[in-house]
């Protein structure tokens, strides 16, 4: 008779098409703390109730989207997972679930885990009508799953997590991630090259299906997660610079058959800099959009310099990193229709030797001796100074975007 009402509950929760309704019905059903996680354990719906049990473990899922990493470390040591003899349905009570007992059921779809329903369940004796009602909740999550897939068209459950753990810097230990990716088979070794790859918003999931299957056939050793704005990579193993490897070479090639960029980072040899070399992706990718860049790779390597001025243009204000001397030799030039601004542009350009100046802009070798000699009068500068000719070369990027 239960499982008959509970049937047509969730036929009608179903019929919403909302999982937000379906997991509500569950918990008036269960009358257990609910959650529906995809199959990376991404959090789908917000927990019902949605108040704190004072379970903290449990509670974690109300802060955000994720499980903690330990979660994750949990599933992949077996011991931690007890099976009840039914397909698809685990009580975890043990070592980091001790205090936490949770039963959860796998929403199946073709022989693939497409998502979990999760209860929190301290007793240790739960009914076979427990289990019975909550197979009944991962059917119609499952009914509904069918409907949007695309939503959820992971890879593995744990590498997809991994993944998006590893990427986000959940790991405050990078040999526990080097555990955690011998166990899923991943053979880390260096060096490794972090690219993200730009893409149409109503395209990504395609996309990165596309991607995934043309680098699956490809066998490339790789890492690679999307979030709302771009598609991440992380290759290891790659030899040579990254600029002439042929992995990074073969991503940019697929992305450009969709038009779309990529930003790819130096190579690194120590997963501790994974932070930073992802921002170092990002921040070419966003360079080439700002600058209007016709390159599709945007290599860190060759763009670094323009991305720390641009920086610090956005961080102290584009008149507060140009050198005082060039806007008033700017000023100058127009006031008497001199030539002392280009003349310092070329002087820099061609560190001083006097020969190759003096052909570029013809003029005699005591005119460029006159010309330097009056610029360092009128600015008070010192072009024997390295330091100062820096920061002249600066200013004059700078003045000519």
């Amino acid at each position: 008779m239960i499982s008959t009402d509970a049937y047509r509950h969730m036929f009608q929760a179903v019929k919403t098409g909302r999982i937000e309704k379906i997991i509500a019905c569950a918990y008036q059903i269960l009358q257990h703390p609910v959650i529906f996680t995809d199959a990376s354990f991404r959090k789908v719906t917000q927990v019902y109730p949605a108040e704190k049990t004072g379970d903290p473990k449990w509670d974690c899922y109300l802060e955000g989207e994720e499980l903690d990493i330990n979660v994750l470390k949990a599933f992949l040591e077996h011991d931690y997972a007890r099976t009840l003899q039914i397909p698809g349905i685990y009580y975890y009570n043990e070592g980091y679930f001790k205090d936490s007992a949770q039963l959860c059921a796998s929403v199946i779809n073709n022989g693939r885990i497409e998502g979990y329903v999760t209860i929190l369940c301290p007793e240790e004796d739960y009914s076979v009508e427990l289990v019975s009602l909550l197979e009944i909740v991962a059917d119609a999550v499952l009914i509904y799953l069918r409907n949007d897939l695309s939503r959820f068209a992971g890879v593995s459950t744990l590498y997809t997590a991994f993944v998006r753990a590893l990427f986000t810097g959940s790991f405050t230990n990078l040999r526990e991630a080097q555990e955690m990716a011998s166990q899923l088979n991943i053979k880390f070794a260096p060096s490794f090259i972090f690219l993200v790859i730009s893409f149409r918003e109503k395209n990504v999931r395609t996309f990165n299906r596309y991607l995934r299957d043309m680098l699956n056939e490809a066998h490339m050793p790789l890492l690679i997660s999307h979030n709302e704005s771009n598609i991440n990579i992380l290759l290891y193993g790659q030899p040579g610079h990254e600029y002439n490897n042929s992995s990074v070479n073969r991503l940019i090639d697929l992305s450009q058959q969709l038009g779309y960029s990529c930003g790819i980072s130096l190579p690194f040899s120590d997963l501790s800099e994974l932070t930073n070399m992802r921002t170092q992706a990002e921040r070419s990718l966003l360079f080439g959009k700002s600058a209007n860049l016709s390159e599709r790779a945007l290599f860190y390597r060759h763009l670094s310099l323009e991305i720390i001025i641009d920086s610090a243009i956005n961080e102290l204000g584009r008149l507060n990193c140009i050198h005082p001397a060039l806007l008033y030799l700017k000023e100058y030039d127009l006031k008497y229709a001199t030539d002392y601004l280009q003349t310092l542009r070329m002087y820099l350009r061609y560190m001083g030797k006097s020969a190759e100046i003096c052909e570029v802009m013809h003029i005699h070798r005591n005119t460029l001796n006159y010309r330097i000699n009056k610029i360092e009068h009128l600015t008070g500068i010192d072009l024997g100074s390295q330091y100062v000719c820096t920061l002249l070369n600066i200013g004059l990027m700078i003045l000519s975007e």
